[in-house]
């Protein structure tokens, strides 16, 4: 099972799949998460156990994000503005792991949260 990585009922400024001519230059099919609306700082909170990995592309990509991975599955929390775990961490589903924030390629603040699945060491769905 996984949890929302918001609390409460978040507010979904953009799905899975959306806007496919703008995700295209990218390599994608379409947005490849949902965007949750939401202020800057809000707390977020890991959706399933794992292992967290830190990146920070500045003002590019994702910006700030934390992806968590537990073998079988795959979250990755962007466009952070603090993270709060290291890599290499283990953490439990709902441990609060970063904030919201607006860093890289973002219009506004909000959190977005790519899903994938992995089977055989192998990433599934990798451009939607």
């Amino acid at each position: 099972m996984i949890f929302s990585p918001l609390p409460g009922k978040p507010l979904i400024t953009q799905g899975f799949g959306q806007n496919p001519s703008l995700y295209a230059p990218f390599g994608f099919q379409g947005h490849d998460g949902i965007d949750y609306g939401c202020p800057e700082g809000t707390k977020v909170y890991a959706p399933h156990d794992g292992v967290c990995t830190v990146k920070d592309d500045g003002t590019k990509n994702y910006g700030l994000s934390v992806t968590i991975d537990d073998g079988k599955r795959r979250s990755l929390l962007a466009h952070l503005s603090q993270a709060h775990v290291t890599n290499g961490q283990f953490i439990s589903q709902g441990d609060p792991v970063a904030k919201s924030g607006k860093s890289g390629n973002a219009t506004g603040p909000h959190l977005h949260w790519c899903f994938k699945i992995v089977k055989n060491v192998v990433l599934h769905n990798k451009t939607n």
